[in-house]
């Protein structure tokens, strides 16, 4: 959500402008309340927040390979594998998980 504004200003994109104002309409009526608030209060969000996940994923993916520096020296890194990555570790953790839940 944080990296949002960037793509909403800086690329101009309207997918982005849609994910962070609808996030901030079901964020914003909860902001200001003292006191303790339950998971169950953003849900309402977490839509929005698995969307802005995907785009930004899609984003670095399509950006092509990250320049990384490495003691002086140069390395390009590839990110065709950062979206399949992403999913395995989530189906991972899922696994992981899975007896608690």
């Amino acid at each position: 959500m944080l990296s949002l504004p960037y793509f909403v200003f800086r690329h101009r994109s309207f997918p982005a402008a849609v994910i962070f104002v609808g996030f901030l309409t079901q964020y914003l009526p909860w902001a200001r309340i003292t006191r303790v608030l339950f998971l169950y209060h953003m849900f309402g969000g977490l839509v929005f927040m698995i969307l802005a996940l995907a785009f930004v994923l899609v984003r670095m993916q399509d950006a092509g390979p990250l320049r990384v520096e490495f003691f002086g020296d140069r390395v390009l890194l590839s990110t065709r594998w950062l979206v399949p990555a992403f999913l395995a570790v989530a189906v991972l953790f899922f696994l992981y998980f899975y007896p608690v839940w």
